[in-house]
């Protein structure tokens, strides 16, 4: 036993043993009155301890989103240099003697030339818009953030991209935009976001652009129905009383 402290003290013995009268269910046990006492209560952390010794920040960045770029992946691209699109669509085909439709004047009598056809159609063209995403950084801060990055210990050097949001769905990916990608420093990590920004943006101005409401957006799917003439349904319905046009319902096969 320890006669200062009052704890119990295993005599192990030159041999190894443990205390007989311990083993025996005896133990030469005493309870110390007092805990030492340690100054100054409550403990106080030297002044200077967060400054020499930093919390570490984890070098890889979880960009906890949903992406969503299936449109962009499906849709083919086309490249161009022009400002502008330029394309002519047909609006007018038909015999010339005054009507659309060519069952009233295909025919003709055996031995004589059938009906001239005319046409005509109208030249449309659309602006190229312009979209992307903007980051002003300075000389000094990049050449600390790619110092700071290049030590592997303090600064973010690698992103894990977001989920892609329709993985499982019919159609969806399985991917998102970039999985892992090491950044050197802070201008190339806001180009790598600027870029997942941009793609799930454009691949949003493909369903919901809305060129009427904001000018300098494109036409997504859900606006063409109000703002083009593509999808407008043309011709007279097919009547209920079951009798129809053979124009009308050629149309309505077209459109089914």
């Amino acid at each position: 036993m320890d006669t200062i402290s009052g704890e119990l003290v295993k005599n192990l013995g030159e041999d190894g043993k443990v205390n007989e009268s311990f083993v025996a269910g005896n133990p030469e046990l005493v309870t110390r009155a007092t805990d030492p006492l340690i100054l100054p209560q409550p403990y106080v952390q030297p002044t200077d301890f967060a400054a020499q010794y930093p919390q570490p920040l984890d070098t890889t960045e979880l960009i906890d989103k949903c992406e969503e770029v299936n449109l962009l992946r499906s849709i083919p691209e086309k490249a161009t240099s022009l400002s502008a699109e330029t394309w002519r669509e047909m609006d007018v085909l038909g015999m010339l003697s005054g009507t659309t439709y060519a069952q009233d004047y295909i025919a003709f009598l055996d031995g004589s030339c059938p009906e001239t056809f005319d046409h005509d159609g109208d030249n449309f063209t659309v602006a190229i818009k312009n979209i992307g995403a903007k980051k002003t950084l300075s000389v000094r801060d990049i050449k600390h953030s790619t110092a700071v990055a290049a030590a592997n210990w303090n600064g973010i050097n690698t992103l894990i991209g977001g989920l892609p949001s329709s993985e499982g769905l019919p159609g969806g990916a399985d991917l998102s935009s970039f999985q892992r990608e090491v950044v050197r420093g802070v201008k190339e990590k806001e180009v790598r976001l600027a870029m997942t920004l941009v793609m799930n943006g454009e691949d949003r101005l493909l369903v919901q652009g809305d060129a009427t409401t904001r000018p300098l957006e494109f036409d997504g799917f859900e606006a063409w129905p109000v703002n083009r003439t593509c999808t407008m349904h043309t011709g007279s319905a097919i009547a209920a009383t079951g009798t129809f046009s053979a124009a009308s319902f050629d149309q309505w096969l077209a459109e089914s």
